[in-house]
């Protein structure tokens, strides 16, 4: 049988995935990537300034942080860096690797208070808040969303750059001589 069944109280039987590698990996990815709306409505979204070159390891050690700490669990919510896929032609051969959008920069939803913002600001490689003074100004909603499009547009359009250069590179570039051919 691929799925195991499992008995409610009220002697129901409700179907439930088999603990197989599929199962195990799907529930990594949905944590992982903390898809779920936060469950503090007091989150916002702050920008924290790192070391260039290091922000999957902030991203890392924050995370780490917030499971070591069951009281930051319900104060910081998803930890993001904006990172876009480039698709680089080189030697004839297509490569394709991650390139961060803002490079020294994640963005880091949390419900600021004096001990979240010395757990994040004592993060190894962790500079600083982006802000005036000491206190950390939040992203309104329409900047985070505004990133999010920029982030988007960016990648559709060097999908599109990239897919006319394989077009043209490709089988285009006889189409166009053929074409020019008879003018």
């Amino acid at each position: 049988m691929a799925d195991e069944q499992i008995k409610t109280e009220t002697n129901e039987v409700e179907p439930q995935p088999a603990a197989g590698a599929e199962a195990v990996e799907a529930a990594a990815t949905s944590a992982a990537e903390g898809s779920g709306p936060p469950t503090n409505p007091n989150m916002k979204w702050y920008i924290i300034h790192t070391y260039s070159g290091f922000e999957r390891k902030v991203k890392e050690s924050i995370e780490a942080r917030v499971r070591a700490d069951e009281r930051l669990a319900p104060k910081i919510g998803r930890v993001l860096i904006p990172t876009e896929s480039v698709t680089e032609v080189r030697g004839g051969k297509k490569y394709t690797s991650e390139r961060m959008f803002y490079p020294g920069y994640v963005l880091v939803e949390m419900d600021m208070d004096d001990n979240v913002w010395h757990v994040v600001k004592s993060t190894p490689r962790v500079t600083g808040f982006v802000g005036t003074g000491q206190q950390p100004t939040p992203l309104s909603e329409e900047e985070v969303q505004a990133t999010t499009v920029v982030v988007i547009i960016t990648v559709f359009l060097f999908g599109l750059y990239f897919w006319l250069v394989d077009f043209l590179i490709g089988r285009g570039v006889d189409y166009m001589f053929r074409w020019f051919s008879r003018l």
